[in-house]
């Protein structure tokens, strides 16, 4: 039997994107980023710092993971002439998952806004989870020298082959 391999993979095209208005004058700061090193330094920063969270916390639901051993097992049983031209189950799919960062720097408004795949409910929400348990932001988006929300989508991609 082949061995699964999971990965969690965080699209590197479209990493972290912002909604963002041509007001804004500084973006939010996440917890434990330096700004001295200019704005794009803070947005590294902060990407980095939010894969890795996501990278240690998501955790695919069991009851997913059981439907894809399931299915392999029952594409496993079959015979090998039927195989050749039947592929191999896989879980891929894509969860994004928007947010506000808040003018106290809490998180609001965490939610999936889009889903690619066949990804379960219980897997959009263990992306929701792992979302709504990052750290406050060190500092809110400010606008004209004011503390506004400001929306992210965070892709994450899901793939067990």
């Amino acid at each position: 039997m082949k061995r699964f391999l999971l990965t969690l993979v965080l699209s590197a095209s479209t990493i972290l994107s912002a909604q963002t208005s041509e007001g804004f004058s500084s973006g939010p700061v996440y917890a434990g980023c330096d700004t001295t090193g200019g704005p794009k330094a803070a947005i590294s920063c902060m990407q980095q710092a939010i894969f890795r969270h996501i990278g240690q916390n998501f955790i695919i639901p069991k009851v997913e993971r059981d439907a894809l051993y399931a299915k392999t097992a029952a594409w496993n049983a079959l015979p090998r002439r039927e195989r050749k031209n039947t592929p191999e189950p896989a879980l891929n799919g894509r969860i994004f998952i928007t947010f506000y960062v808040e003018i106290d720097g809490g998180l609001g408004d965490v939610q999936v806004s889009k889903v690619t795949g066949e990804l379960m409910k219980e897997t959009q929400e263990a992306g929701v989870e792992v979302v709504k348990s990052l750290p406050p932001f060190q500092r809110p988006a400010y606008e004209a020298g004011k503390p506004v929300r400001h929306q992210f989508t965070i892709p994450i991609s899901v793939r067990v082959m």
